[in-house]
């Protein structure tokens, strides 16, 4: 009995010993706590966002939206849509030959288009318009950041007034809050 409470006696003193002692922390002071860990600020600058800018009907009645898609400082993706009442000729053309024929001929007009055509051809950008209904019209005009060739869409009359140039030199939170403080609003 005696030789196992030596035992135990000397395993406690050499557990104690090995032990790491607990560092004194001065009183008084406290030790602040950064909510903001390096690796979460880094995360926020790598994500991806998308945001959708609805603007309200104008007295035309042409819906307009934006969805910006950037990551950072740098704009990823924009698309443009714009829904807008179809003209009497349009309509007297669905009526006579049906939506999809019309949807047909607006395309061979369309390409017939020497400014549209031409903007066809930049790298990142793609255009559509789409006849939806009887009464309305949607222009999409995609924006690919990534693969868009700039200076040659400054060149081009298509892109005369969409100031690319100006956008593409502001922060995408800059340029979405524009688009808000005139009128958008953001659509989840």
């Amino acid at each position: 009995m005696k030789k196992i409470l030596l035992i135990l006696g000397l395993t406690a003193v050499i557990l104690t010993g090995c032990a790491q002692k607990k560092a004194d922390k001065p009183k008084g002071k406290k030790e602040e706590i950064t909510t903001t860990l390096p690796i979460i600020t880094q995360a926020e600058k790598q994500e991806i966002i998308t945001k959708k800018l609805v603007f309200p009907k104008d007295e035309q009645g042409i819906q307009s939206s934006q969805t910006i898609t950037y990551q950072g400082k740098r704009f990823l993706k924009l698309i443009m849509e714009r829904i807008t009442p179809t003209d009497d000729s349009i309509k007297n053309a669905i009526k006579e030959v049906g939506l999809e024929e019309t949807q047909r001929l607006l395309d061979e007009s369309m390409q017939k288009d020497t400014d549209y055509t031409q903007a066809k051809t930049v790298a990142g950008f793609t255009g559509n318009v789409q006849i939806l209904n009887e009464n309305e019209l949607k222009i999409t005009s995609t924006y690919d950041f990534d693969n868009l060739d700039i200076e040659k869409a400054l060149t081009l009359n298509y892109f005369k007034n969409s100031n690319l140039k100006e956008m593409t030199q502001m922060p995408p939170e800059e340029y979405i809050d524009n688009l808000l403080m005139n009128g958008a609003e953001e659509q989840q």
